[in-house]
C-alpha cells in the first residue's frame, strides 16, 4: 500500500453554491489574510471555520515530495496522464487544485491553504463532532 504524503480537501459545489447564495465569501476569494473585516474576502479564519464544520471534503491523496508538486500535477496539461494517475488517489470527484483548497501534510499533520502564489500555513485543524 502506498504512503500518500498529501491529502487535498475541496469545497463541494453544493456548499459553494450555499455560501454564494448566503452572500458569504467562497474559497476562491482567498487572498492570504489571517482575518478579514470584509464580507467579500475569504480568510484563513474563514477556511478554518468552514473546515471544522465539514464544509471541505477530502477529494484526493497525492504521492509527491513537496506542496508545489500537487499544484503542478493537478494543473499541468503537459504531464503524462498515465504517470499523473499513478501519483493521484482520487477519493471523490475533484477539480484542479486551486486557490482556497486545503492540503494536509500527512507526515506532520499540518494543514495548508492554496494561496494565489504558493501555500499558506493553517497549522493543525480539527473538525466538529
Amino acid at each position: 500500500m502506498k504512503n500518500w504524503k498529501y491529502e487535498v480537501y475541496q469545497v463541494p459545489f453544493s456548499v459553494m453554491e450555499s455560501l454564494s447564495n448566503e452572500g458569504k465569501p467562497t474559497p476562491f476569494l482567498y487572498w492570504g489574510k489571517d482575518k478579514s473585516d470584509s464580507v467579500y474576502e475569504f480568510s484563513k479564519e474563514t477556511a478554518r471555520d468552514l473546515f471544522s464544520r465539514h464544509g471541505y471534503r477530502a477529494v484526493a491523496r497525492f504521492d509527491v515530495t513537496q506542496l508545489e508538486d500537487i499544484y503542478d500535477l493537478s494543473n499541468n496539461p503537459y504531464l503524462d496522464d498515465a504517470d499523473r494517475e499513478k501519483r493521484i488517489d482520487r477519493i471523490e470527484r475533484m477539480h484542479s487544485v486551486s486557490v482556497g483548497d486545503i492540503v494536509l501534510d500527512t507526515e506532520s499533520n499540518e494543514y495548508y491553504i492554496v494561496a494565489p502564489f504558493g501555500f499558506d500555513e493553517l497549522g493543525k485543524l480539527r473538525r466538529a463532532v
